[in-house]
């Protein structure tokens, strides 16, 4: 009776884990992340004015900031927030030249939070794939 017992209390974590293994699995089905509500949908994107990163040039010339109004031409543009302390954003780089230089996406780069000799370092050390590079100091 008292391996009974002990067995049961043994197998009962084991079922409750299948149990719920089964409950997320058909919650999961039911779901289409596809319908998710969002508050953004529909709503006109806000101004921003991300100044240039200075001191940085591109074949002799400024590397412009981005703003708000930069968003009016018809060819797709890719955004990456980047800073020289984060360790993805160094892993990402080689994608992101690759993909500037392979399509003809826009590449916009805005240099988050950190130091603008940071920055610099950041894009002459592992090369500037962005095609404008704007700062964003304060988040």
């Amino acid at each position: 009776m008292y391996i009974l017992s002990k067995l049961n209390w043994l197998a009962l974590p084991f079922l409750v884990f299948i149990a719920l293994i089964f409950i997320f699995g058909i919650s999961l089905k039911k779901s289409d992340l596809s319908e998710l509500p969002s508050v953004l949908v529909g709503k006109v994107v806000p101004d921003y004015d991300f100044p240039p990163l200075d001191g940085l040039n591109k074949d002799g010339v400024p590397v412009r900031g981005f703003k708000g109004s930069d968003r009016a031409h018809k060819t797709p543009l890719a955004i990456n927030f980047f800073a020289s302390w984060c360790a993805p954003c160094i892993q990402e780089h080689p994608v992101l030249k690759q993909l500037g230089s392979e399509t003809g996406i826009r590449m916009i780069g805005i240099n988050y939070k950190d130091r603008v000799d940071d920055g610099l370092r950041f894009l002459k050390r592992l090369g500037n794939p962005f095609d404008q590079v704007g700062v964003d100091l304060d988040g």
